[in-house]
């Protein structure tokens, strides 16, 4: 017999075997049980670890196999989330009830153990005969697998069995396929000498580390200690495909009913498992389980309940259907999970709360309680949603198999009624009667029912559901026939433990085409390989729901362009319910934001803006939408919502929009594809049908898209809409239009600011623009176009101060006239002298006469002017007398008089 001295782990063995199991980046908890403690009973050790940390692992594990001798030393099978690593991480120590990974913490399932083990009295080892027929059994099953096709799985002898540790891919919640897959396998190589290990089906589930010593019971010589070993190791660690998973459930169903025990069946589970677990506690408060363990269950654990997972556990000596399971069996309550019975030992597997009741003798049916909202509450989901009932956002959802559909709170609350006035009531007699509910039971119990359901307002779809996980939920996108992953294609089934609140109303075919929507695209566009790919991307990233890029797209183009049809098939693609269609002047009303909760898209048709219209403030919302920026949306009869809209804008048009906006922040926000030809009076009226049937294809060429979008990382403006999106810029900022026709920016440019106001003015007139506006909004929007733009003051030759501009300049450089008075410039030529640009800017702002129109002019004849009620700006038969200096420079009466009139007509337009 090997001695406990000489029986050590092997070091080589434990870090081969962790270099395979564990993915890289994935976090691994080790686990060893009964450890002895210098103090005290033996204890549980954790560890928290990682691909980049598994030398430390290997080396805590040897110095913890070779000197505490525990019972077993495990890892987790599937990784948890990377949080969980800071209980422990890089080192292993005692832990403590709920300081160990839980189903809720694991992410993805990697694993599907197969554990044979051999039928013999628990806490002791195996004889040599039952090893080898055990470990015989499992290399059965490993070939029997194999053929079926099956890739190879790592083949571990557990010391006293055996086991098989296949790669596989599933989300954490992966609708009972593992559990049905063990379950199929034991109905088919359970006997009485070995039997499968059904139980090891829940996601935080450990496995023995081969290299590491298994002890169960004593060492003697016949059941003695043993190393477990690697048997072998596959060259490619390939997962399992699910379809074979599923093969394998589905060809041994007959197998697993046919072998299964007769017994009362148990109300069926839920497929959301949060709510048939409160299905239990109908009926059971507190002080009745409290009855319950004191009247029939008095074999418990001194110092039991404890307090577990927000509620209590008791723990039991022994389980109320076999007195050899010691230990191993207990019983729970907590207000939201409700009560539960868990016995560890495989063959009570199948055992829950009600069994265990009839068990015991105790009544198992639910004593409905008029006044227990509570209880009330989670039994009517349970038995009227037994999909999945949420509240979310001040309103109800329920799963309906592909995703979560409104239901309306007025549905809820007449479904409410007719469940109250179905359930009975005991009788002081002896005897029972149905309830009879009335308008306050059914509010109490529809107030319950929110917080029974309640997801907090933070979690925003798609996302996983508290107690699940999967892959990134933005990356599923959800079929009627299941979910497909954006990045992979691999398909998953729906799951209500996924918030989705949308499914494309089509099967999803990896394989369909659409040869006519490829057609279509080449009509709208013959020699413009450019815009359709960016079509292409713009479907991928409204399939994908996303909004990183902060982007709203625009269609313009003549009337029957294709505007319309293509506006269509992307309603069609995503769904009725993931789309809106608000008009654009409307999103400026008081509830215009309403229409967008909860919606992809927003098309919005004809974009057409009144002169009434509040340009600025439908900018804004634009802006704010398109930003990801938390956005106040007041609601009738609601009180307000609050957060980000996920929405993308989609408008179309035939002419371009005129939106407010002087910096040119929201024009930068659009990218446009511009249409140019236009099908009027040649229509296709069957083409909208035959798109609609190759919905698939169309969305696996969006589908494309989304991939192509994810390695480029933007959307380009192709090069035929440059000219519309100049054009954009333009009408949404006439400022940034005139500072790229007359001015030069750049640092050292200067101009004076009158002069650059008068230009504008000029530059108004010639584009025909009726209201240039005041110099001090003109700065305002000229601040906007140029962020750097600063203002100083200059001295003049003549001695005069002067503001200007810094770092933009129409012609007058204001440093070289300091220095040398010439004032060439760099920017366009200006005829008028300088004093005078800076008087007109004077006149266009408002003062009314020309009185300062020369610095130096006649002061005498001004006043005299004036006194006869004789405008410099209103009369046009006076000559403007120009004073010596511009004399000086060759203005004449005549040239004055043309200046003025000019700026004049300028101000009046």
């Amino acid at each position: 017999m090997v001695t406990a001295a000489t029986l050590k782990p092997d070091a080589g063995m434990i870090d081969q075997f962790l270099r395979t199991i564990v993915q890289p980046g994935n976090t691994f908890e080790i686990r060893a049980l009964r450890v002895r403690q210098r103090y005290g009973k033996p204890a549980t050790q954790s560890g928290y670890f990682t691909t980049d940390s598994i030398d430390a692992a290997v080396k805590c594990i040897y110095a913890l196999d070779s000197s505490s001798s525990p019972g077993g030393i495990y890892m987790t099978i599937n990784p948890p989330v990377e949080a969980v690593g800071a209980r422990r991480l890089g080192r292993m120590d005692r832990a403590d009830t709920g300081e160990t990974t839980n189903d809720h913490e694991v992410f993805r399932r990697t694993t599907l153990l197969i554990d044979g083990d051999p039928v013999r009295p628990a806490g002791i080892s195996a004889t040599e005969d039952e090893h080898a027929a055990a470990l015989g059994r499992v290399q059965q099953i490993n070939a029997d697998l194999s053929a079926a096709g099956w890739p190879d799985p790592a083949v571990v002898d557990s010391g006293n069995g055996g086991q098989l540790w296949y790669r596989i891919d599933l989300p954490a919640d992966d609708g009972g396929l593992v559990q049905r897959c063990l379950a199929a396998l034991g109905a088919r190589y359970d006997d009485a000498q070995v039997h499968v290990d059904q139980t090891v089906f829940n996601p935080a589930r450990i496995g023995r580390i081969p290299g590491t010593v298994n002890r169960k019971g004593d060492n003697v010589p016949d059941r003695p200690h043993r190393l477990a070993r690697l048997l072998s190791m596959p060259e490619k660690f390939e997962p399992v495909p699910t379809d074979l998973l599923e093969e394998l459930a589905c060809a041994c169903a007959g197998d697993a009913a046919a072998s299964a025990k007769p017994k009362k069946t148990p109300a069926q589970p839920a497929a959301n498992s949060a709510k048939s677990a409160r299905v239990n506690l109908f009926g059971w408060t507190r002080e009745r389980f409290d009855s319950l363990i004191m009247d029939h269950l008095l074999d418990y654990d001194p110092g039991e309940p404890k307090d577990y997972r927000g509620g209590v556990r008791v723990k039991l000596k022994t389980c109320p259907f076999d007195p050899a399971h010691v230990d191993s069996a207990a019983v729970f309550f907590s207000d939201d999970r409700g009560a539960a019975f868990k016995c560890l030992h495989n063959g009570c597997k199948d055992n829950k709360w009600r069994d265990m009741l009839e068990q015991i003798g105790v009544d198992a049916e639910p004593q409905f309680s008029s006044k227990n909202y509570y209880g009330n509450a989670q039994a009517f989901v349970g038995e009227t949603y037994p999909a999945g009932l949420i509240h979310h956002d001040a309103g109800f959802r329920h799963h309906v198999g592909t995703h979560y559909a409104m239901t309306d709170e007025a549905a809820a609350r007449a479904a409410l009624w007719r469940w109250l006035a179905g359930q009975k009531i005991q009788l002081q007699t002896g005897g029972t009667a149905s309830f009879r509910p009335n308008s306050s039971t059914v509010s109490n119990t529809l107030d319950a029912l929110k917080a029974v359901a309640n997801v907090p307002t933070e979690l925003r779809p798609p996302c996983w559901l508290p107690g699940h996980a999967g892959p990134c939920a933005a990356d599923l996108l959800a079929f009627r026939n299941g979910l497909m992953h954006l990045p992979t294609g691999e398909q998953h089934a729906h799951t209500p433990g996924l918030f989705n609140t949308f499914v494309l109303p089509f099967d999803y075919d990896p394989a369909a085409r659409a040869p006519h929507w490829a057609a279509f695209l080449q009509t709208l566009w013959p020699d413009d390989p450019e815009s359709i790919f960016t079509l292409k991307l713009m479907f991928g990233y409204l399939l994908g729901g996303g909004t990183y890029l902060q982007k709203i797209f625009l269609l313009v183009g003549p009337k029957r362009s294709g505007k319309g049809t293509i506006a269509r098939v992307l309603g069609e693609l995503l769904g009725e319910d993931a789309v809106c269609g608000p008009t654009l002047a409307g999103l400026a009303g008081p509830f215009g934001l309403q229409t967008l909760l909860d919606k992809r898209l927003a098309t919005i048709s004809d974009a057409r803006l009144s002169s009434r219209a509040d340009q600025a403030q439908i900018a804004e919302r634009l802006l704010t939408i398109s930003g990801e920026d938390v956005v106040s949306v007041p609601r009738k009869y609601e009180r307000d919502w609050c957060g980000r809209l996920p929405t993308r804008f989609l408008i179309l048009t035939n002419e371009l929009p005129r939106l407010a906006d002087s910096s040119g922040a929201l024009a930068s926000r659009f990218i446009v594809l511009a249409m140019h030809r236009s099908f009027f009076g040649r229509e296709d009226h069957g083409l909208a049908d035959r798109l609609k049937a190759e919905l698939p294809g169309v969305a696996n060429w969006a589908v494309e898209g989304w991939r192509e979008l994810q390695r480029l990382g933007r959307i380009e403006l192709p090069a035929s809409a440059r000219e519309s999106m100049e054009e954009l810029y333009d009408l949404g900022s006439p400022v940034a239009a005139f500072v790229r026709d007359r001015c030069t920016v750049g640092s050292g440019q200067s101009a004076e600011r009158r002069a650059m106001y008068a230009e504008w003015c000029s530059w108004c007139y010639d584009e025909g623009r009726q209201h240039p506006g005041t110099a001090e909004s003109f700065g305002r929007d000229l601040r906007a176009v140029v962020p750097s733009l600063r203002t100083s003051q200059h001295r003049t030759p003549t001695g005069d101060r002067v503001r200007c501009y810094e770092g933009i300049a129409l012609g007058v450089d204001w440093h070289r006239l300091e220095q040398d008075g010439t004032g060439a410039g760099t920017g366009a030529a200006v005829s008028e002298p300088v004093a005078i640009q800076g008087d007109i800017a004077l006149a266009q702002a408002g003062t009314g006469d020309f009185h300062t129109l020369c610095k130096n002019s006649d002061k005498g004849e001004r006043e005299e002017r004036e006194r006869e009620g004789k405008s410099w700006g209103n009369n046009r038969d006076l000559p403007v007398p120009p004073c010596a200096t511009c004399a000086a420079d060759g203005m004449e009466d005549g040239d004055a008089l043309d200046l003025l009139d000019t700026v004049e007509r300028g101000a009046t337009l």
